[in-house]
């Protein structure tokens, strides 16, 4: 059997995850999310919405963050369910959805986040390496 980054994965929902996350507190940690905006570079597009983001990402850092005007943040994180990190690929802030979160390695284990935006992702895409996992895991119907 082929190797994938899900293969051995332990299924969570979104608030384990979110617990996980917590717990590890300002640890690096990869995360896989479905993007909820289109990514255009040139006029092309790079990056759609529905698309899965793989990101290396830590909480905590608190440097530097500030938005254009040079006050703190427009709205409350906690409240939109979104996680605030940051970046290492792009060296930023970041925010994803724990409601898109599909995926998650933390402390050296790996978690496949079972929410609802994931299983449509999974229907959509029935020859996705996650989709096999998870019917393997006997989770989608």
């Amino acid at each position: 059997m082929k190797r994938t980054p899900y293969t051995g994965a332990k299924i969570i929902t979104a608030d384990k995850a979110h617990e996980l996350i917590k717990e590890k507190g300002n640890r690096w940690f990869w995360a896989a999310f479905i993007r909820k905006t289109d990514k255009k570079v040139d006029g092309k597009y790079i990056a759609r919405k529905g698309d899965i983001r793989y990101m290396c990402c830590r909480t905590g850092v608190k440097k530097g963050l500030k938005t254009a005007n040079g006050e703190g943040r427009r709205y409350n994180y906690t409240e939109k369910r979104l996680a605030s990190v940051w970046d290492r690929q792009k060296g930023a802030y970041r925010a994803f959805g724990w409601d898109n979160l599909v995926y998650l390695k933390i402390g050296g284990k790996k978690y496949v986040v079972l929410t609802e935006a994931a299983r449509q992702f999974c229907l959509r895409n029935k020859t996705h390496e996650m989709a096999k996992a998870l019917k393997a895991n006997k989770v989608l119907v």
